[in-house]
């Protein structure tokens, strides 16, 4: 097939590249750099996953100042002071403490599931019988009985213990 030229027009064998080069170039210097930006970011995690380095620790050389260090501390501790507070408002069960205190039971008593007479009995304790008691609720205590049966959990009432 016979292509007719006019005088206007080049031959395509002499025509010149388009004159958007200058933007394909930027986009791909663009792109180009992107990809730089994210490999550079991610090279460190890719290392440490693939063994090549160790996670490092970054520690403090400098110390800060006294009256900030105060002030930190002072901080913290009003903090706990207010919960102190808070926790005495609210209606929850007392606890023994840190640590669990030591009663014998005063007299032949029951052990309850709950802290109540109402949520049924768990075993007995007899009169005179070492008790670990680990909380107090509502008038009664959450004690530990080791007896001849084995161990037994369960709740009794105050009045019944007598606590060292």
């Amino acid at each position: 097939m016979l292509r007719v030229v006019s005088a206007q027009e080049e031959p395509p064998e002499n025509r010149r590249a388009p004159r958007h080069w200058p933007v394909l170039a930027l986009s791909f210097l663009l792109l180009f750099a992107a990809v730089t930006v994210v490999t550079a970011s991610a090279l460190p995690a890719v290392a440490r996953e693939l063994g090549w380095t160790h996670a490092r620790t970054v520690s403090r050389e400098t110390h800060r100042s006294s009256s900030a260090g105060r002030a930190g501390i002072e901080a913290l501790k009003e903090r706990e002071r207010k919960l102190m507070l808070e926790d005495e408002d609210e209606d929850e069960p007392e606890v023994g403490g840190p640590a669990a205190r030591v009663g014998i039971s005063a007299q032949a008593t029951t052990l309850f599931r709950g802290p109540g007479s109402s949520t049924g009995p768990v075993g007995s304790v007899d009169g005179g019988e070492k008790l670990v008691v680990v909380r107090e609720d509502r008038g009664y205590l959450l004690v530990v009985h080791h007896g001849p049966t084995g161990t037994d959990i369960g709740w009794v009432r105050k009045s019944d213990v007598l606590i060292r």
